[in-house]
């Protein structure tokens, strides 16, 4: 969606939470999100990755969790962990 589109759906979830109606807005643009949401899941492949209320996490945090960023953060604790653990020994051979 462009932006005049984007903002007429945004105002009309705004206008339904207005009227008591819940809405569910299923989108990748966390700024649309925390524009109207006030509670807020993120799916990762079908699976519940978080569960949170508006102010609960930043933008970024919200980004970095729906682009996996968790995910990368262990792998990266993991590869640091190894190195440091193997530091001046050589990697085994590859196959």
């Amino acid at each position: 969606m462009g932006v005049k589109e984007a903002t007429h759906v945004l105002r009309i979830i705004f206008e339904a939470r207005k009227r008591g109606l819940a809405v569910i807005f299923i989108t990748h643009q966390v700024m649309h999100a925390m524009t109207v949401g006030d509670h807020f899941a993120v799916l990762i492949r079908g699976a519940l990755a978080a569960d949170f209320r508006k102010g609960e996490k930043t933008r970024e945090e919200i980004t970095d969790l729906m682009a996996g960023g968790e995910a990368m953060a262990d792998l990266e604790g993991e590869i640091e962990s190894y190195m440091s653990e193997h530091a001046g020994h050589p990697p085994p051979p590859a196959h």
